[in-house]
């Protein structure tokens, strides 16, 4: 029994890995175009300079190239590596802009700063995982205004509770109470 192995998906961003390979493909093209126009300049001034020698030296032509074969592929690896490196660097800096910005606007939610939302420019990666958090955080200040209206209204109905029933009730009402301003505490901690 063969088992089959399927590719989980975790947080991948498709276009982003795209984007990452085609720039990658179009380095990789780039460093093989400019290899070739390297060595090709330098064959022709190695040809230039055997044709006004006016002597051919006895050497394979593989061997008559060999240092501008060298020197095109060492240039152009440089260019590359420095390219790759540029690429790398600046990718990771939009990563790491985005993830800064969304670290603090989480802290600021975790802080109970629910009308804050994640900002994000247009060439910042994860803007779609920030209107995400940014529909997160508004349901939770809708669920959270819900019960403080709800808080509110029980607040209303106890202290009119109170007013027409002295006596026996106040015990009642007093136990509700605390149990009110208890859960009222709460919605304010949480939006300290």
């Amino acid at each position: 029994m063969t088992k089959k192995f399927k590719r989980r998906n975790y947080f991948i961003k498709k276009s982003f890995q795209s984007r990452f390979i085609l720039r990658f493909l179009l380095v990789s093209s780039l460093w093989s175009i400019l290899s070739i126009a390297l060595f090709n300049f330098l064959a022709y001034k190695k040809i230039d300079a055997i044709l006004f020698s006016m002597r051919l030296p006895a050497k394979s032509t593989g061997s008559i190239f060999f240092k501008e074969v060298l020197y095109a592929n060492i240039t152009a690896l440089v260019f590359i590596v420095l390219t790759f490196f540029l690429t790398a660097r600046g990718i990771h800096h939009k990563i790491v802009r985005s993830l800064f910005r969304i670290r603090v606007d989480i802290l600021r939610f975790a802080r109970g700063d629910l009308d804050s939302r994640i900002m994000l420019s247009q060439e910042d990666e994860f803007k779609d995982f920030a209107e995400t958090m940014n529909g997160m955080a508004a349901d939770l200040q809708k669920r959270f205004s819900d019960i403080k209206g709800h808080l509110d209204h029980i607040m209303e109905s106890t202290g009119k509770l109170r007013v027409s029933y002295e006596g026996d009730n106040r015990m009642h009402y007093e136990q509700i109470h605390k149990q009110l301003d208890a859960m009222e505490g709460k919605i304010r901690e949480f939006r300290k």
